[in-house]
């Protein structure tokens, strides 16, 4: 039986950080399929961060990058689930990934996530990610342990070791 190909929607919801939503969006485009798109919803309270991402967005002048912004001011997680929420209106995505504004996506990132996706097709696909901390001096990198196996983990063993 054929697989259908993975077409991904990449959303990144972001608030007043221009320049690293600029570079988590550039990290993605290299990478992006045929089909795929990016989502770069912007829940700035600052009309700056707002006007220089929509004039970056529109100036890519490309079909699949695309700029949203909520219709009222809603928290952090209202404005990802109001984001997610847009992309099912998106015709042909199968899959969806966030990618936090201030994270980017390793070069060959979304062909690793591709191959897994035809590997589990129906299955979550969870990941660690390394961070750079900026908001301190001095900055930091906090790398996560990666074994480059993957596992499959059932929701009721997630579940239980959640600090809830």
């Amino acid at each position: 039986m054929p697989v259908c190909p993975m077409r991904l929607a990449v959303v990144i919801p972001t608030r007043n950080r221009t320049d690293p939503t600029q570079r988590a969006i550039g990290s993605v485009l290299p990478q992006l399929s045929q089909d795929s798109v990016v989502v770069v919803s912007v829940h700035s309270t600052q009309e700056p961060h707002r006007s220089t991402l929509r004039a970056y967005v529109y100036g890519l002048a490309r079909e699949d990058v695309r700029y949203l912004r909520p219709p009222r001011d809603m928290a952090m997680p209202d404005h990802w689930e109001w984001a997610l929420s847009q992309v099912e209106h998106i015709p042909e995505i199968t899959h969806i990934t966030v990618l936090a504004h201030r994270m980017i996506f390793k070069p060959g990132a979304i062909d690793v996530l591709a191959d897994l996706v035809a590997e589990s097709p129906g299955s979550i696909i969870a990941y660690s990610h390394d961070m750079v901390e900026d908001d301190s001096t001095p900055v930091r990198l906090q790398r996560e342990e990666w074994s480059g196996v993957t596992c499959e983990v059932t929701s009721a063993r997630q579940i239980g070791r959640a600090h809830v």
